[in-house]
């Protein structure tokens, strides 16, 4: 596998990213899934919000949010009544367009003609995007088999994978699991992030899972769930360091890696298995890999 990106792949990446955002604008004032504008731009919805975020330097969720808020203040300046621009942006109610609205300009609709241009001028324009780093990773091609495993579920995160909230989610699942199984942390330890939705990142969902052998009974305690990845091929890459700098590596692999891979990626999840852990490992010694699900014709 090649490290030279091919200009071709890449533009056709960025055309089908562009049509997207060019489906989001024409569908501001409608329900807007992942799903269908993954399909705009012929991609899968289990990986393109990644690819939109490694390309662009913002979240799908965020770059929905700020075109509805262009076209509602351009709307707004030109007379239209606050329960109009919500339905044309594509919020059900008044209060809910009216609490974003706020939070990106400062002030509610009712005051922004008075306010104009100044407060227009502190809602964020697209990000300026930094320097790409153009190191390609190197993955391992494996078969990994069916993972069946017990899960605690928290809300909240920072970048793209680790927050509190992870360390929240596996202290409660290592709580839950430790009178029922002899050694929770000899258990493969996995964090899933399975969001479909174009959600703020602080509502995004955080699947902490310990894999736990079939023929171990189900354990029925509250909170925690219990559920299995399919097995299959899969590109695997090692990110050494500590967590918080895993969208690094994510952003590469759907950045530079992907495009010229020639390979094609699977309706399931991505995953990380982490190998290590952080209560007896220092940051830079956190062993992750990251795990991206193929065609199994790859």
């Amino acid at each position: 596998m090649g490290t030279q990106q091919s200009p071709d792949t890449i533009l056709d990446y960025r055309s089908r990213i562009n049509d997207a955002v060019v489906y989001i604008e024409e569908n501001a004032a409608e329900a807007l899934t992942i799903g269908a504008i993954a399909a705009r731009a012929c991609m899968s919805p289990y990986h393109f919000h990644r690819i939109f975020t490694a390309f662009t330097g913002e979240t799908l969720g965020e770059c929905c949010r700020r075109i509805r808020m262009r076209k509602a203040m351009q709307l707004l300046m030109a007379g239209q009544t606050t329960e109009a621009v919500a339905l044309e942006t594509g919020y059900q109610t008044a209060s809910a367009f009216i609490r974003v609205f706020k939070s990106s300009f400062g002030a509610p609709p009712s005051r922004f003609r008075q306010m104009g241009v100044p407060a227009a001028i502190r809602y964020p324009l697209p990000p300026v995007k930094e320097g790409k780093n153009q190191h390609v990773p190197i993955p391992v091609l494996k078969d990994l088999p069916d993972l069946h495993f017990y899960y605690v579920r928290r809300k909240g995160r920072k970048h793209e994978n680790y927050t509190a909230a992870a360390d929240e989610a596996f202290n409660v699942l290592f709580e839950k699991v430790w009178n029922w199984y002899e050694d929770p942390f000899a258990l493969m330890r996995l964090g899933i992030i399975r969001d479909l939705e174009l959600l703020p990142l602080e509502e995004r969902r955080f699947d902490a899972a310990l894999v736990i052998p079939e023929q171990v009974p189900r354990i029925p305690l509250k909170e925690l769930h219990r559920d299995q990845l399919p097995g299959g091929r899969f590109a695997i890459f090692t990110h050494k360091g500590p967590y918080d700098s895993l969208w690094q590596t994510w952003s590469r692999i759907y950045r530079n890696w992907y495009p010229v891979s020639g390979l094609t990626l699977r309706d399931t999840p991505p995953f990380e298995i982490y190998h290590n852990s952080p209560m007896r490992t220092p940051p830079q010694e956190l062993v992750t890999d990251i795990c991206i699900p193929l065609n199994n014709n790859n």
